[in-house]
């Protein structure tokens, strides 16, 4: 039996005829189909059990589901098997076989049967691809970490180059020796004296 279980996208524009409660049972007979018909047979107990919902309700909902068209008598019955902890009597009373229906899809265990088909399929090809069992996605891991671990010695790690080049520019060694400024009241000093000497110049040729 596949894993997974297909539902029509136009399902939301009929959620409003079944309620809560129906559809949960509806589900609990769906999910036990197999992959070439939609038919199964659990138990009153077993759908209390597994939707939490009391044996009078399972009931009133099975009955709504028929008379909606959701689920349909095949004719068959199955017995618990012998033991069963479901079954106060196992094996005693017969459950009847019901078939899993959506009343707008008549097609619909067709395309079940399809979904389940290739389903089936595409996991026998992951299943023959990598047959250790360990998947795609671990195979794909194991190989990343190899190439991480033969690359560490051989890829540069560009974060630490940068870092190093900023620590190489921020050594005084390699920065070039620009000149000290003048301090502006050096150069009026300078200036100061200069002119004096030029007046002095200027007196003693006057002078003459």
């Amino acid at each position: 039996m596949s894993s997974i279980k297909p539902l029509p996208i136009d399902l939301r524009d009929h959620l409003s005829e079944v309620t809560g409660n129906e559809f949960k049972v509806w589900m609990a007979y769906y999910l036990r189909t197999g992959d070439y018909d939609l038919t199964s047979h659990p138990g009153n107990q077993t759908i209390e059990q597994e939707t939490g919902i009391c044996n009078d309700t399972v009931k009133t909902c099975k009955a709504s589901l028929r008379a909606k068209g959701w689920l349909a008598y095949t004719g068959d019955f199955r017995r618990p098997r012998k033991g069963n902890p479901s079954h106060n009597g196992g094996g005693q009373f017969a459950v009847p076989v019901m078939a899993v229906r959506l009343p707008w899809r008549d097609d619909w265990s067709v395309v079940v049967m399809d979904a389940s088909t290739a389903y089936n399929t595409l996991q026998t090809m992951v299943e023959n691809f990598h047959p250790e069992g360990s998947g795609s996605n671990s195979s794909s891991s194991s190989a990343t970490h190899t190439l991480s671990d033969s690359n560490k010695g051989s890829v540069p790690n560009p974060v630490c180059e940068s870092k190093n080049k900023i620590e190489a520019k921020s050594k005084p060694e390699n920065l070039k020796s620009e000149p000290k400024p003048t301090p502006y009241r050096f150069l009026y000093l300078r200036r100061a004296g200069f002119l004096a000497r030029c007046q002095d110049s200027h007196a003693r040729l006057a002078g003459e």
